[in-house]
């Protein structure tokens, strides 16, 4: 049972870790789209708003990729950086996908 908690926390923390870092970097487009007069102060409102409602509810992974889908088919700006936080995180998963391999071939030969 305890193992069940602590993997749940260990993806609790993984999303909220993930989350933290695309507001971020939601807010730094932002920003730069108000200097670069790619935005304008209502749109960034709207950016804000719908970043908050919707990032905020994911609760998963997959929750957080679905946002990263949605948010440059709203608002071209941000297609840069959800891809880049797309292919991090599949490229995570590969990481995982091979050490899990690597343990049960190492688990193999003992």
């Amino acid at each position: 049972m305890k193992c069940i908690m602590d993997q749940t926390a260990t993806v609790a923390n993984s999303v909220n870790m993930l989350r933290d870092r695309i507001y971020e970097d939601i807010l730094t487009v932002m920003l730069q789209g108000l200097q670069d007069n790619k935005v304008d102060a209502p749109q960034a409102r709207l950016i804000a708003k719908y970043a908050l409602a919707h990032l905020g509810k994911a609760s998963s992974t997959e929750d957080v990729m679905h946002f990263l889908d949605e948010l440059p088919a709203k608002w071209e700006l941000y297609k840069n950086m959800c891809v880049k936080f797309k292919y991090e995180e599949k490229a995570k998963e590969d990481v995982e996908k091979v050490k899990a391999i690597q343990n049960k071939l190492h688990a193999f030969i003992q």
